[in-house]
């Protein structure tokens, strides 16, 4: 009976010995597992942090791009304004240069007309 029950210690000692060696070696596994996540979470913040560097950058010269934009063209706006005040000016002048000239020619042609009366 004794030898049997140490017969059945030497299988469970084994099967503890085994059973630790698996745990072990799963611990290792998992370790390592963890070195992984932990690097890889590592390498995601800083891709995190350069991308939001880089549309930071993007944002900021979008923003440029716009602004420089909107520049040029009030610059041109602002041209064309001076242009047409500079041609409304001239039509201005013109339309008032010529209204004497009407009414000296419409006093000139009333007593021509008179007289052909």
């Amino acid at each position: 009976e004794n030898e049997r029950l140490r017969e059945q210690l030497d299988e469970v000692k084994q099967s503890c010995l085994l059973l630790n060696h698996k745990v072990e070696g799963s611990e290792t596994i998992l370790s390592k597992q963890k070195e992984v996540i932990l690097d890889l979470r590592q390498q995601l913040q800083a891709q995190e942090l350069r991308h939001t560097e880089e549309l930071r950058a993007l944002n900021d010269a979008h923003s440029q791009v716009l602004k420089n934009f909107v520049q040029k063209h009030s610059i041109q706006v602002q041209g064309l304004e001076k242009k047409l005040r500079s041609l409304q000016n001239i039509v201005a002048t013109s339309i008032v240069q010529k209204e004497p000239e009407k009414e000296s020619d419409v006093q000139a042609a009333q007593p021509a007309a008179a007289a052909t009366q």
